[in-house]
């Protein structure tokens, strides 16, 4: 096969001040191959002041690399290097989360995938996501979702690998394989989103455009779960400290969360939101029991 024939795929990814583990990410990316694609990087780094720039111009010098100011968080991120890889065209978008060691057959695993979904489904559009596993507990810690209440849009399951396709209402973003005709259509990560929910916004858009989800039927990569924003509930903090935390972008921030539960769930979900908060509240300004002696 001729190298002009192979499909543009075009990885974008965004980091802060993680340069082991975006070097990992990338190291990975590169030992997997590319005899399947012609993968281009566009990596977005939001002001890191760890050296992950030029750590990744001396070792991976091909990457494009878009500079941000330390405020874009990863939806932020994401959009910037979508927008730089939109510019130079592509045939897949791939997202990538650069905490993400990706196996040595993860491409053949999405594009396997996505010629299976082609096959057995028609045109789709088919958007592929790549569950990955904790490696240490090997439980999948990222992947797609079902949708398990009507009326919540924000109750879901995730989705393991089975060793077969599965559909899936919304996902993860870590590893996810679009067509460039969906992405088309979608457009960009909703800027009403900093760091949360702008996947699992972006999955139920896919679907709102025709698009069939998929979970690929193995695991393609590695990583840790991250559970930074379970701080703003961690009961050794004061109620204070808590509520600070919460409208950060890593808390339960109130716009954003609107936003999402009144396009997926209309009134009632905005209603569901506003239940939630009541209750953290109530719960939150309860006196603490005593521990018994």
């Amino acid at each position: 096969m001729k190298c002009e024939t192979l499909p543009t795929i075009a990885v974008v990814l965004a980091c802060y001040n993680r340069k082991t583990l975006t070097l990992r990410c990338l190291e990975s990316l590169k030992s997997a191959g590319s005899h399947r694609a012609r993968l281009v990087v566009y990596l977005f780094d939001d002001g890191s002041i760890d050296g992950t720039s030029d750590a990744v111009r001396e070792k991976f010098p091909s990457t494009n690399i878009i500079a941000g100011d330390g405020e874009q968080f990863w939806c932020g991120g994401m959009r910037e290097a979508m927008s730089a890889a939109a510019v130079a065209g592509y045939d897949f978008l791939l997202w990538l989360n650069d905490d993400v060691e990706l196996t040595s057959g993860f491409l053949d695993t999405l594009l396997n995938s996505y010629a299976e979904a082609l096959q057995s489904h028609g045109p789709g559009p088919h958007v592929i996501v790549g569950p990955v596993v904790d490696p240490i507990s090997q439980e999948t810690t990222y992947s797609g979702f079902r949708r398990t209440s009507r009326i919540h849009p924000a109750k879901l399951e995730r989705v393991p690998p089975s060793g077969g396709l599965q559909k899936c209402d919304t996902m993860n973003g870590n590893c996810v394989l679009f067509p460039a005709s969906i992405v088309s259509k979608v457009g960009e990560i909703d800027r009403a989103y900093s760091q949360q929910i702008g996947d699992a916004d972006y999955g139920y858009r896919c679907l709102e455009e025709g698009a069939l989800l998929w979970v690929a039927p193995l695991w393609v990569g590695s990583c840790e779960p991250n559970n930074r924003h379970l701080r703003w509930s961690n009961p050794s903090l004061t109620f204070s400290e808590r509520l600070r935390i919460l409208n950060t972008p890593h808390g339960l921030p109130f716009g954003p969360w609107l936003h999402f539960m009144w396009r997926f769930g209309g009134p009632l979900g905005a209603a569901l939101l506003l239940l939630s908060y009541a209750k953290w509240f109530s719960l939150s300004l309860l006196p603490k029991k005593r521990e018994a002696v």
